[in-house]
């Protein structure tokens, strides 16, 4: 036989379960739950189906400025031409790509000098296809009178920018190697 105080907390857990916080959070834990479970197929399926093979076919400077000396130091620019085809980086887990140009030299205070002296956020298929004819560099190189007649490297690099998952740097193997100037140019305006 059921004594009554049984029966009475069978019926109060009864009624805790069936409360609407406790169905919202039931319902609320299972989404969560499935949503974190999609979003790592997402992002494993990025990894398995899609094997991008970027292609560059052009890296060339085009222009060497006149080095100038400015009280901050010396001030390199220059214009470039640059073909690129990115678009086999896009697939439905690639929210954008940030691509930039970097420069890299070698000083006698500092055996690592690397610039970024161009970039350009690409968001779209249709602008993943690069083809730059005279452009110029947006950030100049700057540096405290160490760059006259010094190589500098180009080199392309993009980082994939993901919707759900971890961002990845990639390096494009074409580079060109360019001297810069080896005297000031006196009569330009500082930039």
């Amino acid at each position: 036989m059921m004594d009554v105080s049984d029966l009475s907390s069978q019926t109060l857990s009864t009624k805790m379960m069936e409360t609407l916080s406790t169905r919202a959070n039931t319902l609320f834990c299972s989404f969560l739950s499935c949503l974190a479970f999609f979003a790592v197929l997402n992002h494993l399926s990025a990894y398995v189906m899609f094997d991008p093979t970027p292609r560059m076919d052009v890296l060339e400077v085009e222009k060497v400025f006149p080095i100038r000396n400015t009280r901050q130091g010396d001030q390199a620019v220059f214009s470039f031409n640059m073909e690129a085809d990115l678009s086999s980086e896009f697939h439905w887990n690639l929210k954008q790509l940030f691509v930039y140009l970097t420069a890299s030299y070698v000083t006698s205070k500092h055996k690592r000098n690397e610039v970024t002296v161009w970039d350009k956020i690409i968001e779209t298929v249709d602008d993943s296809v690069l083809s730059l004819s005279s452009e110029q560099v947006e950030y100049v190189l700057k540096g405290e009178d160490y760059l006259r007649d010094r190589n500098v490297t180009l080199r392309l690099k993009y980082r994939t920018m993901p919707i759900i998952g971890l961002m990845r740097e990639k390096v494009m193997p074409l580079t060109k190697t360019f001297k810069l100037p080896g005297s000031y140019d006196h009569g330009a305006s500082s930039r």
